[in-house]
């Protein structure tokens, strides 16, 4: 992918040599799902061998207190039409947001950054009604009305192209589902009665297809879903509910309905809603880091935050950082100096490190110094910042 752009010939001629077709029946109310698999993947589906018929237990969640967002994010320092081009947002851990684009790039937001997005692009061609959600890394989720896509780990035998795994959710074949959560390794759909969790593990997905709890009878909307801090916690949320999804310690998914509201200071349903929760008792339910809510046109948070983009030059010294010195620094580093492989920490103490460096004087003895090679890359990063 790095050498030279990538073609993709389209979602329906996936691709290289040796690929196989693996269907699965859809026997116990779960996903069945086609894949196009890549060479040595084997069976690229497993079911979870918990659910029944699609149906887990429901319990009471009780009450919790709303959620206030109504704080209008600014985005003044982004280009232009930056608020209409967004396709979809998703917290995918407990300080980073992934904003995807209509146009096939995405934008990082780490909030350790302070409103800082690096931009997220790929060389990969989308081909025509497909569209890319960007990862950070290699990977991504390339997704039409009749399929969808990520990278394999298996190389492509042909240059210049990228080996796809194609999966068919049983969930597209509604045209009334919805995409509701993109993660770097799963993915969230549902319908008016079902939602679809789908693990990327490798090569194979892990399919979780469940009836949503009920109320009057009848399924209740889902506005919007994303993960919890753990593999298997998962949250849902309707207009006044937020359904949370866990395994218990006795092996069974269990639906906790709680009554809930995000409210974005404005009437209405919010459009979208990016967060992640952690719960460790029967109805606690803590909020991790920042959540968003895309809402008529403009985003929201419960704090004021400013968004900027990652400037050419930042982007060159965080990848020259990533790439040389972080490296060096945890083999030769953080066993006395933890958190130095940070790059604002890096910065932080730059005077002491580049004396240190200069002097070889660490790692001190018995450590091996630093080779006149490993120096030059570091004193060459700190020459290349503003301190």
């Amino acid at each position: 992918m790095k050498a030279s752009r990538i073609l993709l010939l389209g979602l329906g001629a996936l691709l290289v040599a040796h690929c196989s077709k693996v269907k699965t029946d859809d026997q116990r109310g779960q996903a069945g799902q086609a894949i196009t698999d890549g060479v040595g993947s084997g069976d690229a589906i497993v079911d979870d061998p918990t659910i029944s018929d699609g149906k887990a237990v429901i319990t009471d969640g009780g009450d919790l207190a709303p959620l206030k967002v109504s704080a209008e994010v600014d985005v003044s320092g982004m280009p232009e039409g930056f608020l209409d081009d967004i396709a979809h947002i998703s917290k995918v851990s407990p300080t980073k947001t992934l904003i995807y684009s209509k146009t096939g790039y995405s934008w990082l937001l780490d909030e350790e950054k302070q409103g800082l997005l690096t931009k997220l692009q790929s060389d990969v061609t989308i081909p025509s009604g497909t569209r890319m959600f960007k990862q950070e890394g290699e990977h991504f989720w390339l997704y039409s009305a009749t399929s969808i896509a990520f990278p394999s780990s298996v190389p492509s035998e042909v240059l210049g192209q990228v080996t796809l795994l194609n999966i068919t959710p049983e969930l597209l074949a509604d045209p009334n589902h919805k995409l509701l959560f993109i993660g770097p390794n799963s993915l969230i759909l549902s319908n008016d009665s079902k939602a679809n969790i789908l693990t990327r593990d490798g090569d194979k997905v892990r399919a979780l297809n469940l009836d949503l709890p009920k109320q009057g009878g009848q399924p209740v909307a889902v506005t919007a879903a994303g993960q919890g801090d753990g593999p298997e916690l998962f949250w849902f949320l309707t207009a006044e509910q937020l359904l949370l999804l866990k395994r218990n310690p006795g092996n069974q998914w269990v639906w906790r309905v709680a009554k809930f509201k995000v409210d974005p200071g404005i009437a209405g349903t919010p459009g979208q809603v990016a967060m992640m929760l952690a719960s460790s008792g029967e109805k606690d339910v803590t909020f991790m880091g920042r959540t968003f809510v895309l809402n008529a046109g403009k985003l929201y948070e419960k704090d004021a935050l400013k968004l900027s983009v990652l400037d050419a030059k930042a982007a060159a010294i965080e990848q020259a950082f990533l790439a040389g010195v972080q490296p060096l620094i945890r083999n030769n580093c953080i066993a006395c100096h933890p958190g130095l492989d940070v790059q604002q920490t890096a910065m932080d103490k730059a005077a002491a490190l580049k004396t240190h460096v200069t002097n070889k004087t660490m790692p001190p003895p018995p450590g091996t110094p630093l080779s006149d090679a490993d120096t030059k890359t570091i004193l060459d990063w700190y020459a290349s910042i503003p301190l």
